[in-house]
């Protein structure tokens, strides 16, 4: 079985061979199972669904700004390994990442203040700069603020 939200809408999706065939569809934001899609599920497809439904609802309930990190956490987790692994990557996504990097830095030192790390990282000053004058004096504003 597979499952899909559609707008509003459960699809319950059975996977036959060479196809998948639509069972049944649901409004989303049920509590329950309808009767009418228990009755077409077997059991192992009902607990199925079960799984899914509490994945997606605790993602749905999950704060968004929760999931913003966790996802962003897990994307620098992969560019850190595609660095790593010594692949080619593009000079000017170094560039925006040493930058990034540098800004987040910011951003948690003063995340206890009503610091901007956007304010930082791009006033007027910068602006003007080259790539590596610029990490060079937001490596020292940051140096000095630690």
């Amino acid at each position: 079985m597979r499952f899909i939200q559609t707008g509003n809408h459960i699809e319950c999706l059975r996977e036959l061979e060479d196809e998948e065939r639509l069972i049944s569809t649901f409004d989303a934001s049920l509590d329950e199972i309808p009767p009418h899609i228990q009755a077409l599920l077997s059991s192992a497809e009902l607990a199925e669904l079960n799984a899914w439904l509490k994945d997606f609802r605790h993602i749905h309930d999950t704060h968004t700004e929760e999931l913003v990190y966790e996802t962003v956490c897990e994307m620098i987790e992969k560019v850190c390994a595609q660095i790593e692994s010594r692949e080619p990557t593009p000079v000017e996504h170094i560039e925006k990442l040493e930058m990034l990097a540098i800004r987040l830095l910011i951003a948690i030192k003063n995340s206890d203040k009503d610091v901007d790390a956007g304010e930082i990282c791009l006033d007027d000053k910068l602006q003007n700069m080259d790539q590596k004058d610029k990490l060079r004096t937001l490596l020292s504003r940051l140096s000095e603020e630690l």
